[in-house]
């Protein structure tokens, strides 16, 4: 199973959400402002949502986030999913389930 790719969504067990950029680098928020690169290292551990084997990856995203400004990780993510409305960790995980058919499988 390919469990990585770029623009695959991270959940690290601390609930901080991110998108992986490379085997180094997280791309998240972890306070407040702009979007922050976190190492691997520092990140994990961490589960990724997968579909068939497969990491679940917004690649195109990844350029409409690069200048934003977030109030956390979850939001972050909320727009690279275009739905703004998801607030906490349940709802997006909730939001991948149903719509992408992803679970959350630790790496």
């Amino acid at each position: 199973m390919n469990r990585l790719r770029f623009g695959a969504l991270l959940i690290a067990d601390s609930g901080l959400a991110g998108v992986y950029l490379s085997h180094r680098i997280v791309l998240s928020v972890p306070a407040a402002g702009s979007l922050r690169a976190i190492s691997m290292e520092n990140f994990k551990p961490c589960r990724v949502f997968t579909r068939n084997g497969a990491a679940v990856a917004f690649p195109d995203a990844m350029l409409a986030i690069a200048n934003g400004k977030f109030t956390n990780s979850v939001q972050m993510i909320g727009s690279v999913l275009k739905n703004t409305g998801i607030t906490s960790t349940e709802e997006l995980v909730s939001f991948m389930s149903k719509y992408f058919d992803a679970t959350l499988e630790k790496f």
